[in-house]
């Protein structure tokens, strides 16, 4: 059987990457200032854990040929630049409501 240019017989699902872990706390505080004027503090934590979530390890095997020395192994965090996978960020924010 010629498996040049076939996708292989492996089942669906039969390799996972590592699990993803995510946490993330907010507080809220208003205060009334007059009648009609308030105030709202707000703190937000994104990943409150710091857990670290890794990225899929590398897949650079095409063929049976293939001898990349990297076959398999982790070696970055998942999105390791956006808000989604990377390390505590803490935001405040103040906001007048009237």
């Amino acid at each position: 059987m010629n498996t040049t240019n076939s996708f292989g017989n492996l089942s669906r699902n039969a390799i996972t990457g590592p699990g993803f872990a995510d946490v993330d706390f907010s507080l809220e505080k208003n205060t009334k200032i007059t009648e009609r004027l308030n105030l709202q503090l707000r703190a937000d934590i994104f990943d409150i854990f710091n857990h670290p979530s890794f990225a899929n390890p590398t897949a650079g095997a095409a063929n049976a040929s293939d001898t990349s020395t990297t076959f398999g192994q982790i070696s970055a965090t998942r999105f390791a630049v956006g808000d989604l996978g990377s390390s505590r960020q803490i935001q405040l924010a103040g906001k007048i409501i009237f």
